[in-house]
């Protein structure tokens, strides 16, 4: 792994380790209780979906590992 992918995945386990010793697991219960259903993924799909197929894309400028991948990205552009 990386050093920049290293640095990430040691700073989010930090970030989780305190923030689980923060928050009693009986709040976190609680709000996941409280929380509304994930949608269908699927339904979503077939929702928005105007001619029989569906797509999900991503596009990245840059990544942590790979650094620049395309400086000059303008997503509204590739869009369209």
């Amino acid at each position: 792994m990386s050093n920049a992918l290293e640095k990430i995945c040691n700073d989010r386990i930090a970030f989780y380790s305190d923030l689980k010793k923060s928050i009693p697991i009986e709040k976190v219960e609680e709000r996941a209780t409280a929380a509304p259903l994930a949608r269908d993924f699927v339904k979503q799909l077939e929702k928005y979906s105007n001619n029989g197929y569906a797509l999900i894309a991503e596009i990245k400028k840059a990544s942590p590992s790979a650094g620049p991948i395309r400086p000059d990205l303008k997503p509204e552009q590739i869009a369209k």
